[in-house]
């Protein structure tokens, strides 16, 4: 209530919350703030790992328990906190659409569908980010895309970017071409019919 709900977005908020009480108070709650100490520290790892939890995860939980113990050695003046060491981590896999893969994704969806997933392909933009471009976000001169909010469903309005920063994306010609067929002078860029905003669950379902 003190430092998270001031200095991280809602959906932050909402993991962070979910990572405290339901693992790290559990384990830590009995323990006083001072007395944590690194084989604690160790010993949740260990509990983690055997109850079948990925090293990344326990990782983003070492993540919170660190910032716990280091704002409160600075509010509560303590001596000393434990140092917290990492998992190893195999390095993120990313897979990327072959071109006729992308191009059958494109042959079996038709309308708006079409128009988002395209879209997406040409620049990158997450979901959060496709239902929440503006016609504003579009400079026709500079042929470029500024993304400046996310759509976030946790709480049903619009959040910053991932990193809390804007991205200018050049726009290919035929990107550009299908959004001019489609320009409006403002508002959201991907509705339905009746000016309804996509629901990212049905994308999830047409791709």
């Amino acid at each position: 209530e003190t430092y998270v709900r001031t200095n991280n977005k809602f959906s932050e908020v909402k993991n962070k919350k979910y990572v405290l009480q339901a693992n790290l108070i559990p384990f830590f709650g009995e323990t006083s703030v001072d007395k944590i100490d690194t084989l604690q520290v160790e010993v949740y790892k260990s509990r983690k790992i055997s109850a079948g939890l990925a090293n990344k995860t326990i990782n983003n939980h070492l993540i919170v328990i660190n910032k716990c113990l280091r704002d409160a050695q600075e509010w509560l003046n303590l001596q000393r906190i434990p140092k917290i060491k990492k998992l190893k981590v195999p390095p993120a896999k990313i897979e990327f659409l072959l071109e006729e893969e992308s191009n059958l994704l494109l042959a079996n969806s038709n309308g708006v569908w079409h128009d988002i997933i395209f879209t997406a392909l040409k620049t990158g933009l997450r979901r959060g980010e496709l239902k929440a471009l503006n016609w504003l976000d579009i400079n026709w001169s500079n042929r470029t895309l500024s993304v400046r909010h996310s759509w976030c469903e946790a709480n049903n309005s619009l959040d910053t970017p991932k990193s809390n920063r804007d991205r200018h994306i050049p726009l290919t010609s035929d990107v550009y071409e299908m959004l001019w067929q489609k320009k409006q002078t403002n508002g959201f860029v991907f509705v339905d019919g009746k000016g309804n905003r996509f629901d990212t669950k049905r994308l999830n379902q047409e791709i």
